[in-house]
């Protein structure tokens, strides 16, 4: 079940803090480039056109690697029998940052996670009477973790847009997310779930910046816990079979941007009585069904068909 508001709001734990506390202070996470830059270069705007050989303008790949090797990354990727991970970091575009890892599994080289993220700004829609200022936020636009030596299974089948199964990690990206936000004094990030089983993922930590598609995404996690399976609702919403009783017709899912909020001024606008209201209002009028009768099917290594 998503958490509610109030909870995503919540200061994050000690152990983190504490976590990160550690990284900064360790040599690994600043090399020796960065100790010549000023804190000027240091946190630059990457809508410059300078641009920098480190990832957001603060991780080089041994930073990286470090990060996520302190963060458990590394050690969940062993436990699902990925051999060690080759980190690629594309800085080339000024605007637009890579990070690809990738593993050698035999004579192939397989990817089980690419980031591309550029820091933007964006104008902050208002709330009754109440007019926020432009939010200064990190964009992802590409974001993909997979298990390319997993298969489906009958617990796990395909999802829409999948190739390979999840990692089952995202909490770990997510909690980098926030502290790499932080540390650049950003109001938070921004992505587009392109489907409804990745809005669900990412509402663990996420919210649409509409409140009534907040409400939307608080009906569609009721229903999953349901006795109604995560793939069997992605699927039916992606074949026009999830039926808006209120307009007797398929309910479309309409990618929209969610922040995770990391500033006062994020924190201000997720947790108003209005933007609550709102979601609360549109949580309540939202009807929907999966046609009765439906089914998705899999094959026998439970891809769709």
């Amino acid at each position: 079940m998503l958490p509610d508001i109030n909870t995503l709001l919540k200061p994050r734990p000690k152990k983190y803090r504490n976590l990160v506390k550690h990284i900064q202070r360790d040599l690994a996470f600043q090399d020796s480039e960065s100790l010549s830059l000023t804190q000027e270069e240091l946190f630059n705007d990457l809508t410059t056109s300078r641009g920098t050989s480190r990832f957001m303008g603060v991780f080089s790949t041994r930073g990286i690697e470090f990060t996520l090797r302190k963060f458990g990354y590394f050690d969940h990727l062993d436990n699902v029998g990925l051999p060690e991970p080759i980190i690629n970091l594309d800085t080339s575009d000024s605007y637009r940052h890579r990070v690809q890892i990738s593993h050698q599994i035999g004579k192939k080289l397989v990817l089980s996670g690419e980031l591309i993220m550029r820091r933007s700004t964006f104008k902050t829609p208002t709330l009754g009477d109440k007019k926020y200022p432009p939010a200064d936020l990190l964009v992802v636009e590409w974001f993909l973790l997979q298990n390319p030596k997993k298969k489906f299974t009958r617990k796990r089948p395909q999802l829409p847009g999948q190739d390979f199964p999840g990692l089952g990690i995202s909490s770990i990206i997510f909690e980098i997310f926030y502290w790499t936000a932080k540390r650049l004094r950003t109001d938070g990030v921004v992505l587009i779930p392109n489907y409804l089983h990745t809005g669900l993922f990412y509402g663990r930590r996420f919210m649409f910046i509409n409140p009534n598609k907040q409400g939307t995404l608080f009906v569609l996690d009721k229903m999953r816990n349901a006795k109604i399976s995560l793939n069997q609702l992605s699927w039916a919403c992606t074949e026009g079979q999830l039926i808006d009783r209120n307009l007797n017709s398929a309910f479309l899912w309409e990618p929209a941007p969610m922040i995770l909020p990391v500033s006062r001024l994020a924190r201000e606008y997720f947790g108003s009585e209005i933007y609550n209201n709102k979601a609360k209002s549109a949580q309540n009028e939202l009807d929907l069904k999966i046609n009765r009768g439906y089914k998705k099917q899999f094959n026998s290594k439970w891809k769709a068909i």
